[in-house]
């Protein structure tokens, strides 16, 4: 094992001064200041050092805390964040059926085979949304080719 070897008094002086004049401390108003040489324990080369007091390492309720709060997280992510994130608005051209977008933003309108007042029957059954922006955009075909 090491020797335990005291400070001597000159650089216990010379570090009281250093650490007084870092802090600010001023004897004339009464602050005080120790300083104190303290044995440290000095491992010896070749050996191990020692191992961790059982209070340092994690205990099984800081393991419990952490796990507790990544569930709650979970949870959280699942029931909150999730459903808001789904529940984001969507472009109505996303859901046109059988709608072909162009180039400049535009939808086509294709020719529908059969009944189309029953195929858009059927459609808003499935996707309302879809539907009401297949009708607007038949609506909007209408327009333009009454304008043409």
């Amino acid at each position: 094992d090491g020797v335990t070897v005291a400070r001597p008094e000159a650089e216990m002086n010379a570090l009281r001064d250093v650490v007084a004049a870092a802090a600010g401390i001023d004897l004339e108003r009464g602050d005080t200041l120790t300083i104190r040489s303290l044995p440290f324990g000095i491992v010896a080369p070749g050996s191990t050092a020692p191992e961790p007091e059982p209070s340092m390492l994690p205990s099984t309720g800081t393991i419990t805390g952490v796990a507790g709060l990544l569930a709650l997280a979970l949870v959280f992510f699942a029931f909150v964040v999730r459903p808001i994130l789904k529940a984001q608005p969507t472009d109505d051209r996303d859901d046109m059926i059988d709608g072909i977008l162009t180039f400049d933003g535009t939808t086509t309108v294709p020719m529908i085979e059969g009944d189309p007042i029953q195929t858009l029957r059927q459609r808003a059954k499935e996707k309302p949304d879809a539907a009401a922006s297949l009708l607007n955009a038949w609506l909007v075909d209408e327009e333009e080719k009454q304008r043409a």
